[in-house]
């Protein structure tokens, strides 16, 4: 449902957003502020769909693998929403003390626990403290890219600011489905077990594009 509302939207986009707004023609940088965009986008797509591998069945993995009983539920899920809370408030500090500098090491701690999250499924307090982690890091990554796309808009296309500013929540709402569908496939052919396995290749892909990024910016300089 979601997904078919979503292509609704799309189409209803396409029809009414003008298309004759104001374009910036900075004639500098072009080529690369685009292959840096289009990196950092595909890094984002990629560690959120590593998350929803496993949140889509937060509740099974919770109940069913952890063995925590069903009544504390509503008070597990609220204290991986604090947090998230956490991890966004960490994130900022992060934005103004280096940045998207320190995302690949953001990106490769999350993949390192998801790679603890399997095996430590059966050990109901160390997965979820594990979920914890994944839950608070997954999310420091928004004020420093954010920061990151707003600068470049600024220096290199002063009139898409505003729309620079929707990179992050454009990808990340978009690459719900990609996660979802993951973790159904998974759960289908492995079991919702092993979900967190299919999940650490996508936290691992992004860490490794975040370096590439890290590194052409340096380059750059």
């Amino acid at each position: 449902m979601i997904s078919l509302l979503t292509l609704v939207t799309f189409i209803l986009l396409l029809a009414f957003v003008p298309r004759d707004t104001p374009q910036s023609q900075s004639s500098k940088g072009n080529k690369q502020f685009n292959w840096h965009i289009q990196l950092t986008l595909l890094a984002i797509i990629l560690v959120c769909a590593a998350q929803y591998t496993y949140y889509t069945y937060i509740r099974t993995l919770i109940t069913d693998y952890m063995h925590f009983p069903k009544s504390w539920l509503n008070v597990l899920l609220l204290l991986l929403g604090l947090a998230f809370i956490a991890g966004n408030k960490t994130g900022g500090f992060l934005a103004d003390h280096g940045g998207i500098k320190l995302l690949p090491l953001v990106f490769g701690i999350q993949t390192v626990l998801l790679f603890l999250l399997a095996p430590l499924l059966p050990l109901s307090w160390l997965a979820f403290l594990c979920i914890v982690g994944i839950c608070c890091v997954n999310s420091m990554y928004g004020s420093s890219t954010q920061v990151y796309f707003l600068d470049l808009a600024a220096a290199e296309y002063p009139e898409s600011i505003d729309f620079a500013s929707s990179f992050n929540s454009i990808f990340a709402n978009v690459v719900i489905s990609l996660g979802s569908f993951t973790a159904a496939q998974a759960a289908g052919l492995t079991g919702i077990g092993s979900i967190p396995y299919f999940g650490r290749f996508y936290s691992l892909l992004s860490c490794l594009l975040m370096v590439l990024v890290c590194r052409q910016l340096a380059a750059k300089k």
